[in-house]
């Protein structure tokens, strides 16, 4: 099967993705919701249990440590962060605790991550951890009618889970956090645990599930308008210029590291920041493009004007709309649709057009 088998698969059916290289912490103690409510930029203690939510961890200086997702398990936190962030948060955490009644553990190599995407995502995983023996499971109308990052655990033969709800390529999805396979890297020597991540694998594809590339998962990704962390995100991003505000930060709740520069953006420059995270389509595709992402076109200078204007975090070749698209940050004054820039690759100048401001 090749990328077009993968991106239908998402598209029509159910694809998975094998996210168990992402950094996996487990917070406990009785002080770790009001703890991580200081530090993150969402609203951590008004998380209900089995619920989560998606936030930020920034500098003093209002600029992104990472992003990350939370949920709230009952008697733990468990933080879903980028692969490169993982052992950094972890480190960071352990250090910033003090009298704090707080553990954090890192638990990345201990636990794998699949998620399920598509429109018979939902069914295929209900289907699939209830004919394996996973007790605590939703039906598929229950877990269907669920919001993001909504959450609950389960046993699989002895064996811990959690499955949550999600929709990272907007399209119904979820995810399954069970121990890994022993024998592949980041796994312990566990064979019970190894025995039922690989029962869940094999269950998957029968049902139907294809195993999507990276290609794919990209594609689908930048289709989506969701910026990634060490891609479309990085050390010197302020979370309001990648259209983030929405999605990873509370208004409401009291403060946290980096919240004075939020709050002066928001308050005094009415949210205005000096560039912004766009969709952008392009007319043409530079030479020999292929289906997927393009690599070429990342860190391409955008014009406007004869001027330099911004320049291109991620692009792919999107089947849905038969052109090359991508993500980029732009000056604020061309962040609207219709807007057309050109991007300079290899010596030729493409024409795009803004098709979305991200996050607005």
């Amino acid at each position: 099967m090749g990328f077009f088998d993968h991106y239908h698969a998402v598209r029509s059916g159910a694809g998975t993705l094998d996210r168990s290289d992402r950094g996996k912490l487990v917070v406990r103690g009785a002080d770790r919701a009001a703890y991580l409510q200081g530090l993150l930029t969402n609203d951590i203690v008004a998380l209900a249990q089995d619920s989560g939510c998606y936030a930020a961890y920034l500098t003093q200086h209002g600029r992104m440590i990472t992003d990350l997702e939370v949920l709230n398990l009952g008697d733990a936190l468990l933080l879903d962060v980028p692969a490169s962030r993982g052992r950094l948060m972890a480190d960071r955490l352990n250090e910033l605790i003090f009298t704090e009644d707080v553990q954090v553990l890192d638990r990345t190599e201990e636990w794998g991550h699949v998620s399920v995407h598509g429109p018979r995502s939902v069914d295929v995983v209900v289907r699939v951890l209830q004919s394996l023996g996973a007790s605590q499971i939703p039906t598929p109308q229950e877990l269907e009618s669920w919001v993001p990052y909504r959450n609950v655990r389960f046993e699989l033969n002895g064996t811990p889970g959690v499955l949550v709800r999600r929709d990272d390529f907007d399209v119904i999805g979820c995810g399954i956090y069970l121990p890994p396979t022993p024998g592949v890297p980041g796994a312990v020597a566990a064979p019970e645990w190894g025995a039922g991540w690989r029962a869940l694998g094999d269950a998957l594809q029968s049902a139907g599930a294809v195993a999507i590339s990276a290609d794919a998962a990209e594609t689908l990704r930048i289709e989506a308008g969701r910026p990634a962390f060490g891609i479309d995100l990085d050390e010197d991003t302020i979370p309001l210029e990648a259209g983030l505000e929405n999605r990873a930060i509370s208004f409401t709740k009291g403060c946290y590291v980096g919240q004075e520069v939020i709050f002066r953006i928001v308050s005094r420059g009415h949210g205005r920041v000096a560039r912004r995270l766009v969709g952008l389509t392009l007319e043409t595709g530079p030479p020999g493009v292929e289906p997927g992402p393009v690599g070429s076109l990342r860190g391409a200078t955008l014009w406007h004007d004869d001027k330099e204007v911004g320049r291109v975090t991620s692009a792919a070749f999107s089947p849905a709309v038969e052109k090359v698209i991508a993500l980029g940050y732009v000056h604020r004054d061309l962040a609207s649709p219709a807007i057309r820039v050109l991007v300079s690759a290899d010596g030729d100048k493409i024409a795009a057009t803004v098709s979305r401001v991200i996050g607005a």
